[in-house]
């Protein structure tokens, strides 16, 4: 098992990803730049960040538990999230992107009390 063989070097610098859930744009021996962050917004159900200008590919993995009823775009186009890391998000963002956003839209709606 790789990822519980990473030390944290390895965890800082690499992405594990189950082959079968990779974009069908990215292949396991793909290289991908390191993303800047220029700025990041992180609501409950959204999240929002800007990033650097790339001419490399990169995968953006956000510490928050995987599910798949977040909905991504990248660039305003719709992009798949995928677990990253075994529980984490993933987000491929091709060369060139500047920002993404994420939104929580679970298949159910989410009853609020009023008082």
């Amino acid at each position: 098992n790789a990822l519980g063989n990473a030390d944290r070097h390895k965890l800082a610098d690499k992405v594990f990803v189950e082959s079968s859930s990779l974009p069908m744009s990215l292949s396991p021996d793909t290289p991908l730049a390191k993303s800047v962050i220029l700025s990041a917004r992180y609501d409950k159900d959204l999240v929002q960040i800007k990033v650097a200008k790339s001419d490399s590919p990169a995968v953006v993995v956000i510490s928050n538990s995987y599910s798949p009823f977040w909905r991504c775009q990248v660039d305003g186009g719709d992009s798949k999230l995928f677990p990253a890391n075994y529980t984490f998000w993933g987000i491929f963002l091709p060369a060139g992107t500047q920002q993404m956003a994420c939104q929580y839209k679970p298949p159910y709606l989410i009853a609020q009390v009023l008082r």
